[in-house]
């Protein structure tokens, strides 16, 4: 019987995906055999699916996330407004403590309400979150938040945490990195050395509780983001990306910038993400500031 119902409990999955994730291809492949093992190097739930947060790079080789260099990114130099010159940014202020892709039909906004996050460990550590709310789930990353953040990116952080929905929307950016995958993608997402004010190209939502400070970029409302997620969704598998959050140095004390936060995703294969498990808001946060 317990085999039965996990057999069970494995096909309603499969089937609640397919319908998610929609395209024919898909569909065709999650009616096949649940073993499909592009992650047999995984941790895999009973339901076939990977575990919360997805497994670290090396121990996994795919379906994983790691976190890359700050030098990686070119970012504003202390000189720039004189010289125009990037430089390769310090090590990231934030240091990432995990990515999640959870699948479901009605992404989550202000997901840090929800207690699975981060395999339900987020609340142990203040934490900077990043939530991309997509057509067909909720792509999470976590980031540490010292208690102090030195140098030129603590002043615009506390600058942007005092400051209000305009003025963070006019310094968010954004900048991705395709460091391997197929050449549709590359030009999708551009050559990664000029970063974008993401609240000029998304909706943007911010949420700010005493256990995390959170941003929401609600991909769903933009056709133009939508279309690059379409493209790079197709080909997740054989790709390797790095995402890079900045806040912009607008005067010469901010500078020279440095990447708040970063990670990396290694060949997702967003059939084998789980479920975004089901969430009842019991009103435990009716203090939250939301702007």
């Amino acid at each position: 019987a317990g085999d039965a119902e996990k057999r069970s409990k494995q096909e309603s999955i499969r089937r609640r995906k397919s319908s998610i994730l929609g395209s024919p291809e898909e569909k065709r492949r999650l009616s096949s055999t649940a073993t499909d093992s592009t992650v047999s190097d995984a941790v895999l739930g009973e339901d076939g699916s990977l575990s919360s947060p997805l497994p670290l790079w090396p121990a996994s080789s795919s379906n994983c996330w790691s976190e890359p260099e700050g030098s990686l990114f070119k970012v504003r130099g202390g000189n720039y407004f004189k010289d125009k010159v990037k430089v390769p940014s310090a090590p990231s202020a934030f240091a990432c403590r995990g990515v999640d892709l959870w699948l479901t039909d009605n992404a989550m906004s202000n997901i840090g309400r929800h207690p699975s996050m981060l395999g339900g460990k987020l609340s142990s550590e203040y934490t900077f979150i990043v939530n991309f709310l997509m057509p067909w789930g909720n792509l999470v990353s976590y980031y540490r938040i010292p208690d102090e953040v030195e140098g030129s990116v603590g002043k615009v952080w506390e600058r942007f945490l005092k400051g209000d929905q305009k003025y963070r929307d006019a310094r968010l950016k954004l900048l991705p990195v395709v460091v391997e995958g197929p050449w549709i993608c590359q030009r999708a997402i551009g050559p990664g050395n000029a970063p974008a004010v993401i609240g000029k190209a998304l909706p943007v939502q911010y949420h700010s509780t005493d256990k995390y400070f959170e941003v929401d970029l609600v991909v769903m409302a933009s056709s133009v983001a939508r279309g690059i997620l379409s493209i790079v969704k197709s080909h997740t598998k054989n790709i390797v990306i790095d995402l890079a959050f900045i806040i912009e140095g607008t005067e010469a004390e901010q500078l020279p910038e440095n990447v708040l936060a970063a990670f990396r995703l290694h060949n997702l294969d967003p059939d084998k993400c789980p479920m975004l498990p089901e969430f009842v808001d019991a009103g435990e946060h009716e203090d939250e500031e939301k702007e």
